[in-house]
């Protein structure tokens, strides 16, 4: 730094802090005089008695604002100084400055409330998101290390109104034969009522039911029992049962089957999984 550097800067340090001459003028390897003959030379008064006072008055409400969660920037704003003093305030004082998550009160148990949610609840970062008020690209960076299925990740991006993804898809071989499946979800049910010994076929739905004047929907099973009674399955994350399009899809199918004296029923994770 040139010496037109440092006496701008030591300067400025006095102008925006409560510290004395002889402090700020320390810092740059001078004596107080040094520091009041550049101040005079700018036309720039020293602070006396009444200043100081009044600045021990402002590092004290600020360092209190600060305890209370108000930003840095917003306390500079409020005394008209910078945001670097408030800072040095905070630190003279032996306040631990906060993180910016602590800031926005991010806490370690938050997170792991949020992670719950996701694995035990299985409730897709949308959904978490208006429950704890913080954004689901948030709670997606904290829950990013939890693996969920493919089909889960396609419900959620359904459900924020993106553009739909796919689930694994395949065959599985079960006592009925093979039986195609259109997610892990799927795949899993079908899994599920083959170990079934009550279940005596097993098949992809045979029905195309129409639930528009132009579209056409095809519940996924017809489930047949050892009573000879018939059902029709469903399998769908529980985040989906809401959309409107699949409230459609659900009563038409309800309508339909009733003529046929078939129920229709919904399977979710929570049937799937137990949660």
């Amino acid at each position: 730094m040139t010496k037109e550097d440092i006496e701008l800067s030591a300067v400025s340090d006095y102008i925006n802090s409560s510290l004395s001459l002889s402090s700020v003028a320390k810092k740059y390897g001078y004596t107080g005089g040094w520091l009041l003959k550049k101040l005079n030379a700018k036309g720039i008064r020293p602070r006396g008695r009444a200043d100081w006072k009044l600045n021990v008055e402002k590092e004290i409400l600020a360092c209190q604002y600060y305890k209370d969660n108000m930003p840095v920037k917003e306390i500079a704003s409020k005394f008209s100084i910078s945001r670097r003093t408030v800072t040095e305030w905070i630190k003279k004082n032996g306040i631990r400055p906060l993180n910016y998550n602590e800031r926005l009160g991010v806490t370690q148990e938050l997170k792991q409330h949020a992670v719950k949610l996701y694995v035990d609840d299985r409730l897709n970062c949308c959904e978490i998101s208006k429950i704890i008020g913080f954004s689901s690209r948030s709670i997606l960076d904290w829950v990013k290390d939890v693996k969920r299925s493919a089909s889960e990740v396609s419900s959620i991006s359904s459900f924020n109104g993106k553009k739909k993804g796919y689930g694994k898809k395949g065959w599985v071989e079960t006592r009925f034969g093979q039986i195609r499946y259109d997610s892990s979800y799927e795949r899993d049910r079908i899994l599920m009522l083959d170990k079934d010994l009550s279940v005596i076929s097993l098949k992809r739905c045979p029905y195309l039911i129409k639930y528009t004047d132009t579209n056409r929907y095809n519940p996924d099973f017809l489930v047949q029992y050892n009573d000879n009674s018939f059902v029709v399955e469903e399998v769908k994350p529980y985040q989906m049962l809401k959309l409107e399009k699949n409230i459609s899809k659900f009563k038409a199918a309800n309508s339909y089957l009733k003529t046929l004296n078939i129920p229709f029923i919904i399977v979710t994770q929570k049937e799937i999984y137990g949660k």
